[in-house]
């Protein structure tokens, strides 16, 4: 199995979306505690949003895209890609937009490592000499018809 998302306590939960057409959930307690649980809301959808809470991506070239096939993201969508490119074969990694819609307060931020954040403009193309470059989006409630990227 895949851990998709996993909350404690008061964590703050946000939607969780699987692609597949099934789902597991495992709730675990202790009986040392006793609190009010979960109740747990679920919806069939017809053309699911691509991007996930966090994506993993190590290939020589990909994509990127925050919305499904109807040109639109949800306003809650919240995902992160990790580009990782190989250190002994490529100096770097080079990501470039070719759509870009995402009204503010909704934003997409590059993070190069710990200490340095970029804010995406539409017209930017992005280049670092790292091996690692970790895509945030977040739709802060806006309704855009997304982004797509491009990576290599």
């Amino acid at each position: 199995p895949i851990v998709i998302a996993k909350f404690y306590g008061s964590d703050y939960v946000y939607p969780i979306q699987s692609l597949g057409d099934e789902i597991t959930v495992h709730f675990v307690s202790d009986a040392s505690l006793y609190d009010k649980g979960f109740i747990l809301r679920y919806t069939g959808i017809k053309d699911p949003v691509f991007c996930e809470p966090y994506t993993e991506l190590n290939g020589e070239t990909g994509s990127i895209q925050s919305h499904t096939i109807d040109g639109l993201y949800i306003p809650s969508a919240s995902c992160s890609w990790n580009i990782t490119a190989d250190r002994s074969t490529y100096d770097g990694i080079y990501l470039y937009f070719d759509e870009y819609d995402v009204p503010y307060p909704g934003y997409v931020e590059v993070i190069l490592n710990q200490s340095e954040t970029d804010y995406v403009s539409p017209d930017q193309n992005i280049y670092i000499s790292g091996n690692t470059m970790l895509v945030d989006f977040e739709a802060s409630g806006s309704q855009g018809s997304g982004f797509t990227g491009e990576y290599c």
